[in-house]
């Protein structure tokens, strides 16, 4: 049995949280309430890849 995976979820389930973090380490020190909430995002988007991938 072939296995085809969905490649649109799965690079929105990378994009996610990567564009959680990288803002997360460019705010971080001017302005700490924005970067919490980058980070917040990237955490969020990381559970739910995980969540996508395991339930795949």
């Amino acid at each position: 049995m072939k296995n085809d995976g969905n490649i649109v979820l799965a690079i929105i389930s990378f994009l996610i949280p990567i564009l959680g973090y990288i803002p997360f380490f460019v705010k971080k020190d001017d302005e700490p309430g924005a970067a919490s909430t980058y980070l917040w995002a990237a955490i969020g988007g990381s559970i739910l890849g995980v969540i996508t991938a395991l339930s795949a």
